[in-house]
């Protein structure tokens, strides 16, 4: 009996939650897509280490989890106010409160088992999707093929189910505390508003636009440092909250005043309305705005390392194969035989970087570089030398000087043409991004050696695999005859390969590379890297003494996919999240609002103005945690932008990821707002 009844019941709540369900299918299908994904065997057959997406993928699924039992938990409270006179009967006809509570939740379970079996068949098709995106992403071509994994299908359905545990066993507790008489009251508990202390708790509005205003300013110009950001993320977020606190109070207060606006035209009533419910969500509010601001934030970082693959990260590597040794004699004997052995070699070209005993670029790059700031500067502008020599790790000791027959060598070997130089001339090759940097003073520099002083002719920017290999984010081009009286620092392979390099190259020659110059950290036996300089860059940094481009190309769109991937998964999550809740909010009050605009019609209000007035009040709802989550997320989000571009060089506008992940939102947003509009006309005009 009981569960005819909650199958019942179940059935009827569909046509109330359509769109509840609508996000839950969607939920999880996004959960079926990327766990599937995860387990793989296509997937582990392009990268041999899974790792990284896994932990990211695993640790945004834990926030997710998170957040969609918050979506439960207030979906389920929400329908046992709405349904409490129904279950306070049922007490009164004489079941008992644990067969209730078993019944309300195997009707919730219902509700979710449709959802999810929905989002599992959708699931299919999204998963073809995410990997033939995957694929292309690796420039492979992907052939549709519904692979199930039982790993996958397992974790998807213990994470699924695991936000219906932690929601229903909250509720069921609460739901045990409850006598008839508060089941039977429930229902009207939205509509107590408390009022009083409305003139102080207003201040907390304009406190935390105050605060926020500090936030924004500190993100730009101050001085970070963990426990900062923490606390001031922390304030940022409390500020959210008690802004609701305050603005509720500030349209109780206006409308009390009875200032002359609130009685133009439905200002009154529309006031009301909004008053009420700020008044009884401003916990729902803060959270719902938090949630819209994260998703903003999160849809402008996926775009920022998409738009970087797309632009920067096929030339990042220029060599096929390149190598570095801290001996300036090495011959590369073992590294050739190894490229040799299962690759056809085209082209090999084995040559030295040179240093003059001078470190004026070095020091010019340390102090006027936007990427570094003023690290390396004293208070008064000078240069603060001994912080060069104890910390500065971006460039060599001393600046680094290549031949130009080896420049014009490799010039060859990557397509790009030959340049000439008269003999009293130099050339500086630096990181495209970085040129803007050059003031006249380093341009007029003139060099000094054996055979001359040497001035400057040209600049070069094309990519050249500078972050180590060929100098630190720059190298000096000499003639041939003035690198006769230098030093070399160190020695450089490169190689042209024929066709594609094979899957393991680069693992291979970095262990036969290593055995022959084994470097050490210091307090354990771990071989590393024996570079000494890296260059400037920052956030997007592959820096190694052995580098295969197929191979670095591959763990580096990897990376920037376990990045993305989950960022996506969070921003369409939090905002369907975000939106159901606002979404079923209106509906479900939509038949108590039928009694306000029945009086109204009674008064003369006609059918084309009942639409528009609906039509305002949904507007001022939804606008509510919309502007303000677009007012909070511009400046952090800008600010991002800002600097992505300047430490990777992306050719963007500052305004483009964030522009991009706001038409998402505001398309999305708008869908759902359309939805719950013809919603919520369709219900007033049935009473």
């Amino acid at each position: 009996m009981q569960n005819k009844l909650a199958v019942r019941n179940a059935m009827r709540s569909m046509k109330d939650y359509v769109i509840y369900m609508i996000t839950m299918g969607l939920i999880a299908a996004l959960m079926f897509a990327f766990n599937s994904m995860l387990f793989s065997d296509m997937v582990g057959r392009i990268v041999q280490d899974i790792g990284i997406m896994a932990a990211m993928i695993s640790l945004v699924t834990f926030v997710i989890v998170l957040i969609v039992a918050w979506l439960i938990n207030y979906m389920v409270r929400f329908m046992l106010e709405k349904r409490s006179r129904e279950f306070g009967t049922y007490l009164l006809l004489g079941m008992k409160k644990k067969q209730i509570a078993w019944m309300y939740m195997k009707e919730n379970v219902i509700l979710g088992t449709i959802s999810f079996l929905a989002g599992c068949l959708f699931g299919c098709f999204l998963q073809q999707i995410i990997m033939a995106v995957f694929y292309s992403i690796f420039d492979m071509q992907y052939e549709i093929k519904i692979a199930v994994s039982g790993w996958g299908v397992l974790m998807t359905v213990g994470c699924y189910y695991a936000c219906y545990g932690i929601a229903l066993i909250r509720n069921r507790r609460k739901f045990k505390r409850m006598s008839i008489r508060d089941l039977m009251q429930m229902e009207k508990q939205n509509e107590q508003v408390k009022e009083g202390k409305d003139g102080i708790r207003q201040f907390l509005m304009a406190g935390s636009i105050l605060y926020i205003l500090f936030f924004t300013a500190f993100i730009f110009r101050g001085t970070y440092t963990p426990l900062r950001m923490i606390l001031g993320f922390a304030g940022f977020i409390a500020a959210v909250y008690l802004f609701y606190v305050g603005f509720s109070s500030f349209i109780v207060r206006l409308i009390k005043n009875r200032h002359n606006i609130i009685y133009k035209n439905e200002h009154l009533f529309l006031l009301r309305n909004l008053s009420s419910k700020l008044k009884t969500m401003q916990f729902t509010m803060g959270t719902l705005t938090v949630l819209f601001t994260v998703a903003l934030l999160s849809g402008t970082i996926a775009m920022m390392f998409s738009n970087y693959q797309k632009q920067h990260l096929d030339s990042e590597f220029p060599f096929d194969v390149i190598v570095y040794s801290p001996d300036a004699y090495d011959d590369f004997s073992m590294e050739q035989e190894a490229v040799k052995k299962d690759n056809t070699v085209e082209e090999t070209r084995i040559y030295q970087i040179y240093e003059n005993k001078t470190s004026k670029m070095n020091e010019y790059l340390y102090t006027h570089l936007a990427v570094i700031g003023t690290e390396y500067k004293n208070k008064d502008g000078s240069t603060d030398y001994e912080k060069i020599q104890k910390k500065g790790w971006q460039y060599n000791t001393y600046d680094t000087y290549m031949k130009l027959s080896d420049y014009n060598a490799l010039r060859e070997m990557i397509g790009l043409s030959a340049v000439t130089l008269q003999d009293d001339e130099y050339l500086i090759h630096i990181k495209e991004k970085l040129e803007k940097d050059l003031g006249e003073d380093i341009k007029r520099r003139k060099i000094e050696t054996e055979s001359g002083t040497l001035h400057l002719s040209q600049i070069k920017t094309e990519e050249f695999s500078q972050s180590g290999h060929n100098g630190a984010d720059y190298v000096i081009v000499i003639p041939d005859q003035a690198a006769a009286g230098m030093t070399p620092m160190y020695s450089v392979m490169a190689m042209d390969l024929e066709g594609h390099a094979s899957d393991d190259l680069m693992e291979r020659l970095t262990k036969i590379h290593r055995i022959n110059h084994p470097t050490f950290t210091e307090d354990e036996d771990v071989e590393e890297d024996s570079m000494t300089a890296y260059g400037s860059d920052q956030i997007l940094v592959f820096a190694s003494d052995v580098i295969v481009s197929e191979n670095a190309n591959v763990e580096m769109k990897y990376v920037l996919t376990s990045v993305v991937f989950p960022l996506i998964y969070i921003n369409i999550v939090f905002l369907c999240v975000a939106l159901t809740i606002l979404a079923v909010q209106q509906l479900s009050d939509s038949n108590k609002y039928a009694f306000r605009y029945g009086i109204l019609r009674k008064l003369g209000l006609k059918e084309r103005e009942r639409n528009r007035l609906i039509l305002k009040q949904l507007i001022l709802f939804y606008l509510c945690p919309a502007l303000i989550a677009v007012f909070l997320s511009i400046a952090i989000a800008l600010f991002a932008s800002g600097r992505f571009i300047l430490y990777t060089g992306v050719s963007t506008s500052v305004f483009f990821y964030y522009g991009v992940s706001l038409a998402i939102f505001l398309g999305t947003y708008l869908l759902y707002f359309i939805a719950t509009y013809i919603g919520f006309v369709r219900n007033v005009s049935a009473e």
